[in-house]
């Protein structure tokens, strides 16, 4: 192909210009490399503050530690203490237990056999009576069933003879009835 044979490009209406496209070009560029500045910057500031995070949170970790363990250690102290008044509290009562025992074997040894022997009389006068009301208890149970086997007898008789004398009174009526 010959240069006459080339199509003709016609040239373009507007007035853009190479020194134009070579100005846009380098303000994009210039914009570009400012982002991406900015980018390392925001990137660095990240990582600066990833690392103070973690080194915030190994200290908190460290903290927390410590903390746990003197927890721990009040809440052992307090068990101490705790199982101290128990075993102080142990021993008074054990103390007064004793003192208990010795004030009733006084008493029980002061009371006099007249006591005694009214106590005893009391005591068998309360297991006779007792023993009567139970016999008493018996005996009314043992009559009321007896009145209740009795009603029912007497009430399951009255039905069969009423039974019977009402089968009689229809054999009557069928007997006596008139022929035709």
């Amino acid at each position: 192909m010959t240069k006459e044979d080339l199509p003709l490009t016609p040239k373009p209406m507007d007035s853009f210009t190479a020194q134009d496209g070579a100005r846009l070009f380098s303000m994009i560029d210039a914009g570009l490399k400012r982002i991406s500045s900015s980018f390392e910057e925001f990137s660095n500031r990240l990582a600066i503050t990833n690392r103070q995070n973690l080194e915030i949170l190994n200290l908190l970790r460290l903290i927390e530690a410590e903390s746990n363990e003197s927890r721990v250690g009040r809440l052992q102290l307090e068990i101490e203490e705790a199982e101290r008044e128990r075993d102080i509290a142990e021993r008074n009562l054990k103390a007064i237990e004793e003192k208990l025992n010795q004030k009733q074997n006084i008493k029980d040894q002061n009371v006099d056999t007249g006591e005694k022997l009214r106590a005893a009389a009391v005591a068998v006068v309360t297991d006779i009576d007792k023993q009567k009301n139970e016999k008493n208890a018996a005996r009314l149970e043992d009559i009321k069933w007896t009145a209740i086997k009795t009603v029912i007898t007497i009430v399951v008789g009255g039905m069969a003879t009423g039974f019977i004398a009402f089968i009689w009174f229809l054999v009557q009526l069928y007997l006596n009835r008139g022929t035709p």
